[in-house]
């Protein structure tokens, strides 16, 4: 709920929406006690029925879309519910990070594996944040800029922002490689 109440103090109409019922509940905790008119949703993004027949005119995923199984049913949620000339702006942990030894930092993809090897795993170290609790999906750029394309969302700009100072003094002797990418698309029309 962070993310939704930034958005909100900036003047935006906010819907939230989790599959986690805690998460939910916790971001509804949080505007009960500082009320922004967020209107937080239980549901399944990635599902047809999620947020009906409503239209916004962005969505905003901030590191999300690996946590979310069904990608494409999620992106053709986001396309269904955006406006003509919406956007949508996303953030992730870059798809080709390998992670980081000195760190032990979450990697993209598990141990053993690759950058080609897509698929859903689980992490089995603990250091490694929130991955060994709920899994992540590893999909290769070229897997979320097509499914985007798939549905009319076409890249306006994207960053891969270098690492801060501190983590390339941690990492030193690692090779330095983009940890995040930030991106934003707009819908066009798709079809004949």
């Amino acid at each position: 709920g962070r993310l939704t109440r930034e958005v909100a103090r900036r003047g935006a109409a906010v819907t939230g929406i989790d599959i986690s019922q805690a998460l939910i509940a916790k971001a509804q905790a949080i505007e009960r006690a500082e009320p922004l008119g967020i209107d937080y949703v239980h549901a399944d993004a990635a599902t047809p029925e999620a947020l009906n027949s409503a239209q916004f005119d962005g969505v905003i995923c901030s590191f999300g879309l690996s946590d979310i199984d069904d990608l494409n049913g999620a992106i053709a949620t986001v396309e269904r519910v955006l406006r003509p000339g919406g956007f949508f702006a996303f953030a992730m942990l870059h798809p080709c990070y390998p992670g980081s030894r000195a760190h032990q930092a979450t990697p993209s993809w598990p141990v053993g594996r690759g950058y080609y090897d897509e698929g859903w795993w689980r992490s089995p170290t603990p250091a490694t944040g929130i991955r060994p609790r709920v899994g992540s999906n590893h999909r290769m750029l070229s897997t979320y800029l097509n499914t985007f394309a798939r549905h009319g969302l076409l890249i306006d700009s994207m960053i891969e922002p270098p690492p801060s100072t501190h983590w390339r003094e941690i990492a030193a002797g690692e090779e330095t490689v983009p940890i995040y990418l930030v991106a934003r698309c707009h819908k066009v029309h798709v079809g004949g």
